[in-house]
């Protein structure tokens, strides 16, 4: 298979001689037009380690244009021993039409929909959660999570599209989802996505089993702490994205420079918007439907990522358009050696006793 671009700079990279580039993710045809795209263990870009309230000012604003701030209405029935339960209220109409329209693009919930979110267990057990975070994201977590609309749309990320990871082999079925998923795993890493998502479903679960304030406040101390910068930006995006009457005012290209260290929104190729399904398999590999036969590693990533076709002797590496200089050891037009992924991280540490209604897929 003829590469896209041969890299000049193969030799450097393969010999690990230019740290700043993570490993080429592997894409490789399957029977049936599917590609499978094998990630390689990194460590998010140090840059996405902090986020500061500078970054997310416009989101913030065009968060408080969908809806005012205010305090939210989760009001808990305080019951003998110190043990409470949430009111069963009727959402509220902003609510209502948040819901319908993260559903339109997500697919319907994996878990239980409370009647309300704002006065659920688990945007309780959110909004409590700032305070335990990181010094580098705790200002910018508490302007987002102070904002009704915006922990509506956290919570929904959790019962919609995170709790796909409560499968085997979590499988996303509908297009939305899908692409989102390739274009976070490509920016992030699949490794890393998956323990963003269990970190989300072990708070479902701890919030949920919680009987006491006390117990929940441990919640929301557990999951504080589990979040990095990295893991608070893949939810700003996917909460984001889920509230399309705020994406005129915050285009969804400047949502992207949250998860990438370019200085300009990295956005992917063209066959992105041919994706038609995608699938976590146990390798840690993600299996994706719907791209054209014969689609590059340029088509697919673009500037999302490093990728590199898989041919049937050699990989041939395919740098993004955020290529590196050239270094005194590279030497140009040489094909990179042929590698294997390393997936000694997945999968991440799963959840137990969570109800997923017998469904295994969004769809």
């Amino acid at each position: 298979m003829a590469p896209d671009v041969v890299s000049p700079w193969a030799d450097a990279i393969a010999d690990g001689l230019l740290g700043g580039l993570p490993p080429p993710v592997l894409l490789g045809t399957l029977p049936g037009g599917r590609l499978r795209l094998s990630f390689p263990a990194w460590t998010p870009h140090p840059e996405l380690d902090a986020l500061r309230v500078e970054e997310i000012r416009p989101l913030l604003a065009a968060i408080d244009s969908f809806r005012p701030r205010a305090s939210p209405r989760l009001r808990l029935m305080v019951e003998a021993q110190g043990a409470f339960r949430s009111s069963q209220e009727a959402p509220a109409p902003w609510e209502s039409r948040l819901r319908e329209d993260f559903l339109s693009r997500f697919g319907p919930p994996l878990l239980p929909m409370p009647e309300s979110l704002e006065t659920s267990r688990l945007y309780l057990a959110l909004k409590l959660s700032t305070r335990y975070m990181d010094d580098g994201i705790r200002e910018a977590a508490q302007e987002l999570f102070s904002a009704p609309a915006f922990l509506a749309s956290v919570s929904l990320s959790v019962l919609v599209y995170f709790a796909a990871w409560l499968a085997p082999e979590p499988l996303f079925s509908k297009a939305f989802a899908a692409a989102l998923t390739v274009r976070l795993s490509l920016l992030v890493g699949l490794v890393e996505l998956g323990r963003v998502a269990m970190a989300c479903l072990r708070l479902y679960r701890e919030a949920e089993a919680a009987t006491t304030l006390q117990e929940l406040e441990a919640a929301a101390d557990r999951f504080g702490l589990s979040v990095g910068g990295t893991a608070l930006r893949v939810l700003v995006v996917v909460a984001t994205l889920g509230m399309p009457q705020i994406l005129p005012k915050v285009p969804e290209g400047d949502l992207w420079t949250l998860l990438s260290p370019l200085r300009h929104a990295p956005v992917g190729g063209p066959a992105m918007e041919s994706i038609a399904s995608a699938q976590v398999v146990a390798d840690g590999s993600l299996i994706v439907t719907g791209v054209a036969a014969g689609t590059s590693a340029a088509s697919l990533c673009g500037e999302l990522a490093t990728c590199a076709m898989m041919g049937a002797r050699a990989v041939l590496l395919v740098v993004a358009l955020h290529s590196l200089p050239a270094t005194a050891n590279s030497t140009p037009g040489r094909i990179l050696r042929t590698t294997k992924p390393s997936n000694r991280s997945w999968p991440p540490a799963r959840p137990q006793d969570i109800s997923c209604r017998g469904r295994t897929s969004l769809s």
